[in-house]
């Protein structure tokens, strides 16, 4: 049995898939090779020879994705199947993270190896995209007599599983999640971060990176067309707008955290 069967997207539908990404964040390129890097697994145990990445995003099935890990390793052990990476069912790189000369999250994947990624950046090009699912790492390369960087032979590619659900759907579920006591302590971000910041570190617009794909009636390589764009800038501008008015501007909540306005708010202005 491949094991990789489990996962029905092809690469094809992988890269067609970086097109319509709408994570945000920004980071720096020497931290997130540093971290990819030490994701590297051994390898040397598996004849398994693609590399299994299972992405997912907040409120979006991140107990399904580490329980899909566990299944894959304890169903198909090595040599079946790929070997964890050393990174476990942690991220490879920091989620939400990108730099201007990468737009997408550097994943470094290896041949024989099944990893995730929670929230990756993938704001970049598909032919950018293939180039790091499938070029990147030094176990993956391999230089042939014209000095061009090939993949080697018994590397047959990545298999990819996505977890993604609908936008309304994930905010009612982020919403019921949150407003409530107590906090889950890896969630103490929810009192610290400003609901309505639409900009990177550096000033950039999150709308600049998320807009060229959600505004485009059609998109070829999926073969799905739209009656309308799905969502405007002054759509997104809207949003914005919509947050500022609610945000630390109601009696008893001009000095609130995001935290304490979900438990004091009405549900849909908290939505």
């Amino acid at each position: 049995s491949d094991p990789a069967s489990i996962s029905s997207k092809t690469n094809d539908n992988a890269i067609a898939n970086a097109d319509i990404q709408t994570s945000s964040s920004y980071g720096n390129a020497d931290t997130t090779a540093a971290a990819a890097a030490t994701a590297t697994s051994q390898t040397s145990s598996s004849s398994y020879n693609f590399a299994v990445l299972i992405i997912s995003y907040h409120k979006t099935g991140h107990d399904l994705q580490e329980d899909l890990v566990k299944l894959l390793i304890d169903e198909f052990p090595p040599p079946i199947g790929p070997n964890i990476t050393a990174k476990g069912v942690k991220s490879l790189v920091r989620r939400r993270m990108h730099t201007p000369v990468h737009l997408c999250s550097r994943l470094y994947l290896q041949p024989g190896t099944v990893a995730v990624q929670h929230a990756p950046d993938l704001f970049c090009s598909a032919e950018k995209l293939a180039k790091i699912l499938l070029e990147e790492g030094d176990g993956r390369k391999s230089n042939n007599n014209n000095n061009n960087i090939q993949p080697k032979e018994n590397d047959l590619g990545v298999k990819i599983v996505h977890l993604i659900r609908n936008p309304f759907t994930m905010a009612v579920s982020n919403y019921h999640y949150h407003a409530k006591k107590p906090i889950p302590r890896p969630e103490m971000w929810i009192t610290r971060q400003n609901p309505c910041q639409v900009t990177y570190p550096n000033g950039e617009l999150f709308a600049d990176y998320v807009l060229p794909s959600l505004s485009k009636r059609s998109y070829e390589a999926l073969n799905i067309n739209y009656d309308s764009r799905l969502i405007l800038r002054s759509e997104f501008e809207a949003i914005a707008n919509d947050c500022e008015s609610l945000y630390q501007t109601r009696p008893g909540l001009e000095h609130a955290n995001q935290f304490d306005h979900l438990l004091n708010l009405d549900a849909p202005d908290g939505l």
